[in-house]
């Protein structure tokens, strides 16, 4: 994030791939994903992913990961 308070990164898991978010892990799993974007407040994260073969691009609110 902006101000280094929380890390999110790109990980493979299972031949599948999700998003680790300080310490845990997205409950997704996905065919596809880009690494994350936090917004630049730091209150939101841009996440998209292939699921299913269908392309989502979700921005969620960073107090939802925690």
């Amino acid at each position: 994030s902006p101000d280094g308070g929380n890390v999110a990164v790109k990980v493979e898991k299972s031949g599948k791939y999700t998003i680790a978010f300080n310490d845990r892990l997205w409950q997704r799993e996905c065919e596809s994903i880009w690494p994350p974007v936090f917004s630049p407040d730091g209150d939101r994260i841009l996440i998209r992913s292939v699921e299913d073969g269908v392309y989502y691009r979700r921005i969620l609110p960073v107090a939802e990961l925690l």
